[in-house]
């Protein structure tokens, strides 16, 4: 009882501030999206595979199906970054799927972040797209000897990227009710080969349950206010964007096999690489640019050698330069890299289209670190990118306000 009552104290100590009213009594509009506005989910998803494999044919002619379960969390617009999103949802989850083949591919579970935003908000129903990416474990790697057929995936620890379009029926103050349709891949970035992927395409369905933690303590401290369930939807317009143009540079470095490393489940080639971009903030949440690249791929050391094995060949034959063009999406510090470029020079045989994809984070106005996957041949993972970078930002001339 005693701990109770000590716990109770605390907490209206904490809270105090934010639940006290003035003598004549407050404005009810102070208090609009007052707590925090939490959701548990769980979801359940069914589909096919896109078969690109002849060895695991009989296993992707099938279906899979999996769960997952969500604690999320519902923005109110306070931060300038949930007004250019629609007031998004995002949080954390976990998955556990079953893609037919236990002996081969194993039964894969996930622990992932979640992003879900808006398209539109219409009364009882709301249209979503919803991003979701986070670490896979629980495969079943290809051995040559005892897991011969799993020519998908070469590594017991993968990537797991899920994107769908999921609408939103509210059944109820506390209750949602969803259907979606998404895509679901898994990849290891080429670190360990083979590394074709597993990709899966369906549907989905959940129940979404909301709360507001804050409402049972202001039951006790002001019976006449009870606070929400959910947020009021209200977006906040934003000032007019500064303009501005930026320069930055980054080196990454990562680890890559090929298919001469099949047989060789310890050996990882180093590989490097050197961007440097312009770049234009042409709005909140928008970037344009041009960029260079060099790129040092160590792992066609031992593919050259083990396709031409009469041949000498130099740091030159691992060598790539390239120029791109690119466009971020802007979440507050993060921001979501695409790049598609070209092969000025090429030491190798890797095509001439490449493209990047990945995420940046700002860790000030100078330093940033980013996560990439750069494919070759078009759209094919070629290796995995991890840096980090400068930059520097020129101020154009502010914008006239349209207020």
């Amino acid at each position: 009882m005693i701990d109770r009552v000590r716990n109770f104290v605390l907490v209206v100590l904490l809270l105090g501030p934010h639940l006290s009213f003035s003598q004549d009594g407050a404005d009810k509009g102070k208090k609009e999206n007052f707590g925090f506005f939490n959701f548990i989910e769980a979801k359940g998803h069914f589909g096919n595979f896109v078969r690109h494999t002849d060895s695991l044919d009989d296993v992707l002619k099938g279906n899979y199906y999996s769960g997952e379960v969500r604690v999320g969390f519902q923005s109110t617009g306070k931060a300038d970054w949930q007004n250019l999103y629609k007031l998004p949802s995002y949080g954390f989850g976990f998955f556990h799927g079953n893609v037919n083949s236990p002996k081969e591919i194993g039964n894969p579970m996930a622990a992932f972040f979640f992003f879900n935003v808006p398209i539109v908000r219409g009364g009882k129903v709301d249209l979503t797209y919803d991003f979701s990416s986070g670490l896979a474990f629980n495969f079943r790697e290809y051995d040559s000897a005892e897991n011969p057929r799993n020519d998908v995936l070469g590594s017991k620890l993968n990537i797991y990227f899920n994107l769908g379009l999921v609408a939103f029926y509210h059944l109820s103050e506390r209750i949602d009710l969803s259907l979606g349709f998404d895509f679901t891949h898994y990849s290891n970035g080429a670190i360990r080969t083979p590394n074709k992927g597993l990709n899966m395409y369906g549907m989905n369905v959940g129940v979404r349950y909301h709360l507001n933690p804050v409402k049972s303590f202001t039951r006790l401290s002001d019976p006449d206010f009870q606070p929400e369930i959910r947020p009021q939807y209200k977006i906040r317009k934003l000032p007019p964007h500064q303009r501005y143009l930026e320069f930055y540079s980054a080196v990454s470095g990562g680890l890559k096999t090929t298919s001469a490393d099949l047989d060789d489940r310890d050996t990882y080639h180093p590989i490097f690489t050197w961007t440097i971009d312009g770049a234009y903030k042409y709005a909140h949440k928008g970037r344009i640019g041009v960029g260079f690249d060099y790129i040092y791929d160590g792992s066609m050391e031992r593919w050259l050698n083990f396709i031409y094995p009469d041949s000498t060949h130099d740091w030159t034959d691992f060598s790539h330069v390239g120029v791109h063009i690119g466009h971020d999406l802007v979440v507050q510090k993060v921001s979501l890299v695409t790049q598609v470029g070209v092969y000025l020079y090429e030491g190798n045989e890797k095509g001439f289209v490449w493209a990047r994809v990945g995420l940046r984070y700002d860790f000030s106005d100078w330093l940033f670190g980013r996560l990439a996957l750069k494919t070759t041949e078009g759209f094919i993972a070629d290796l995995t990118e991890l840096g980090v970078g400068i930059r520097i930002k020129k101020n154009l001339r502010r914008p006239k306000d349209l207020n």
